[in-house]
């Protein structure tokens, strides 16, 4: 087993690999078979001496961020999970250095939440990757919805983490999310005590806005 840094040093030496020696159109078949070889040939030349499993999973890794939807494959062919949830990620800047911050990942299988902490992005630029993939999904219509949420609510989680939380596309609320994905926004005219709970102080503004409800009628019952 190696570290996580040679694992992620590897995986970019073989992804640039690919690149020189997949030219124009190419099929999958051509792709995983370029991998293993490019994989097998990184181990001998790095002299790491994997096992023939860690290899396999190494091939298995890089063709799931090329072909399919990197490190989330695994959970979308399991039959038993009904939802997934990413949580949080992104980059923070740590003494003038951006340094990633790898998401949260959770499934829903039988009602109940389980943690996936083994299911790990590279950096940024990988989930942003990942994230735009099935975006493309929920654009084609192949997927009902996606979305992602941080424990400020939908509208903050939206606005920090779909599309990448400081690496890509920053959504304000769910609507710039649909226009995102190529959907129209239909805009009708809304009440004033019609409040949106996203985060705990929209709690205080439904207290008042009940309040002065409840008061009003109850002026009108007296009159």
């Amino acid at each position: 087993m190696m570290d996580r840094g040679t694992e992620l040093a590897l995986k970019r030496a073989v992804r640039e690999g690919l690149a020189t020696r997949l030219q124009g159109d190419f099929d999958p078949v051509e792709v995983e078979s370029a991998i293993q070889s490019l994989v097998q040939e990184a181990v001998r030349a790095w002299n790491l001496g994997l096992a023939e499993p860690d290899v396999a999973r190494l091939c298995r890794s890089v063709g799931d961020d090329f072909l399919r939807y990197g490190p989330l494959q695994g959970l979308l062919e399991d039959p038993g999970i009904t939802e997934i949830i990413v949580n949080g990620g992104g980059v923070a800047m740590d003494a003038g250095v951006a340094r990633f911050l790898e998401p949260h990942v959770f499934v829903e299988r039988a009602g109940r939440l389980e943690p996936c902490p083994y299911v790990r992005f590279d950096d940024a630029d990988h989930l942003r990757r990942i994230i735009d993939k099935i975006a493309e999904l929920v654009k084609a219509g192949k997927v009902r919805a996606a979305w992602a949420v941080t424990s400020g609510g939908v509208a903050e989680g939206l606005m920090k983490m779909c599309f990448g939380n400081k690496i890509g596309f920053v959504g304000t609320d769910d609507s710039s999310l649909i226009e995102r994905l190529g959907g129209r926004v239909l805009v009708v005219e809304g009440k004033r005590d019609n409040i949106k709970l996203t985060v705990p102080e929209d709690y205080l503004m439904l207290v008042a806005a009940v309040r002065e409800r409840y008061l009003k009628q109850k002026g009108e019952q007296e009159q």
